[in-house]
């Protein structure tokens, strides 16, 4: 695994650090990295704010809630185990843009419900709608970041948050009947973000999770992690249906939506400026599911106890759905970048697990209170949950295992007390066959093809893969033989050893052994 840490600039002492802004510079010729703030931003206007207006009709809320969950749910779920399908689709041109217009329509009418007195019905399924639309939206922001070590990926989450505090506060500046038009084309704005970067992405490079260099890798995705997430934003939405069926919760949310968000912004604001002074370590993600987990626990008991909804409680219940939706982009980066599994099928899988999580929450929250009126029903759940919220925390997946899994389940290392830059690790294998696709000149499709082949893929499998025939296969493995200059699929794996042989060669000062 290669370590975000070796990309850290030298020091010339511990005790002398300057502020760097060149560290920052990588990402401003990429402004697609804002897209996931942009989506956040929309997600807690309309599910924690409430600038969506209720339907004139009792239970809309959870409904509409459950549905839009689910909905996404059951696109990220399919998604990530059909991610062939997906990938394909992301390249055609108007996919992109077709999902936004979808998402920004629906959005429009349910932000102007109260004007338009829609059915409910139509309500439900514009709801709906929201939340296929959003989740596409989500997933092509995410597959963006492949090319991205670890801590590019954590610093440009962070920097997103950022256009996250201002689309959300610009929205609430608006005037009431404005608010609605800026609120709804949110969507539309992540996805123009993205659209440029999606045409010219490569993705084959990260398939391969089961083969070569990285066979000691999981073949499986962390199902113990991926259980913990879905418990814990279970509980969270299980404790949001209770509250909003409380009295005075609007004028809660009014103040303690905000307030989550500029708390999480001036986090964001501090690993970025950590950024700028090599401080970076992922410890801070610990840290972050530390006060997460037991955040929800206190505030599971504080319900069930009669704790009626304040801003205190809000803000830092806000604040505990917004780090987890952090740490959950983050396990979909490491999943990607640390573990090399293909972006949708990490995307997918993991945040499908949690968005299910979400809506069986609020699905379960509103059955108890259909079956078990009296409110001694829900304190018993909201106890069972804190409860086992804190046994996942202290004997399942606990703050180490978090640690474990972003790192790979290697050490991080330390800082050399020297200033001297680390010793560099070796190229892996798909490292060594695209730069042999790159000294051969194949094209981007021949490129595809010869990663995914020199992988270990036979040519039906990359025909599956890239959503091509098997005839067109063989053709391009032709062209590519002929491009290296090989005549048999040893050959061209040899050839790619070599690659590996000649960089084993180069010490790290770049001389020969």
């Amino acid at each position: 695994m290669v370590h975000d840490d070796n990309d850290r600039k030298a020091k010339a002492g511990r005790g002398s650090r300057s502020l760097d802004l060149g560290s920052l510079s990588f990402f401003v010729s990429k402004p697609w990295i804002l897209a996931p703030g942009i989506w956040l931003a929309w997600f807690w206007l309309a599910f924690e704010y409430d600038i969506c207006a209720p339907a004139t009709f009792p239970g809309f809320r959870p409904l509409g809630v459950a549905f839009a969950l689910a909905g996404a749910a059951a696109v990220f779920i399919v998604c990530g185990f059909r991610w062939q399908q997906f990938q394909a689709l992301g390249k055609i041109r108007v996919f992109p843009y077709a999902t936004g217009a979808i998402a920004c329509l629906a959005s429009w009418f349910l932000a102007m419900n109260g004007a338009l007195n829609l059915p409910a019905w139509l309500c439900v399924l514009l709801c709906l709608f929201a939340g296929i639309c959003s989740a596409t939206i989500l997933l092509l922001s995410l597959i963006c970041f492949v090319h991205f070590t670890f801590r590019q990926a954590f610093v440009a989450l962070h920097i997103s948050l950022l256009a996250c505090f201002f689309a959300f506060f610009v929205t609430l500046s608006l005037p009431t009947a404005i608010r609605p038009v800026l609120f709804a084309i949110l969507p539309l704005l992540a996805v123009l973000t993205v659209a440029a970067e999606l045409r010219g992405l490569q993705l084959s490079t990260w398939r391969f999770a089961d083969t070569g260099q990285n066979a000691s890798r999981p073949k499986r995705m962390h199902w113990d992690m991926l259980g913990c997430y879905a418990f814990l934003f279970m509980t969270v939405s299980f404790i949001r249906s209770l509250a909003f069926s409380g009295e005075g919760l609007s004028q809660v949310a009014a103040y303690s939506a905000p307030s989550a968000v500029t708390l999480i912004t001036i986090i964001a604001t501090g690993i970025i400026m950590a950024e700028c002074y090599s401080f970076f370590t992922t410890s801070y993600l610990t840290y972050y599911y530390v006060f997460a987990s037991l955040m929800v626990s206190f505030i599971a008991v504080s319900r069930a106890i009669g704790v009626t909804a304040n801003f205190l409680l809000s803000m830092l219940e806000g604040a505990a759905g917004l780090l987890l939706c952090i740490l959950l982009l983050c396990s979909v980066f490491a999943e990607i970048i640390v573990y090399r599994r293909h972006p949708v099928e990490a995307a997918g899988k993991t945040l499908g697990v949690a968005a299910g999580g979400c809506a069986l929450g609020w699905i379960l929250r509103e059955v108890i209170g259909l079956v078990y009126p009296a409110a001694n029903a829900s304190v018993a759940f909201l106890v069972a949950f804190s409860f086992l919220n804190l046994a996942i925390f202290l004997f399942g997946f606990s703050p180490n295992s978090l640690q474990k899994f972003i790192t790979g389940g290697v050490e991080e290392a330390a800082e050399p007390k020297d200033g001297m830059p680390r010793k560099p690790e070796k190229m892996t294998f798909e490292e060594a066959a695209l730069k042999v696709s790159e000294e051969g000149g194949l094209t981007e499709r021949e490129r595809e093809v010869f990663l995914l082949l020199a992988s270990g893929e036979s040519s039906q499998k990359i025909a599956d893969s890239l959503v091509i025939s098997y005839h067109t296969v063989r053709a391009h493995i032709r062209n590519i033989y002929a491009k290296l200059d090989v005549h048999s699929y040893q050959e061209m794996r040899d050839k790619v050893n070599a690659v590996l042989e000649r960089d084993e060669s180069v010490a790290p000062d770049g001389h020969s052994h």
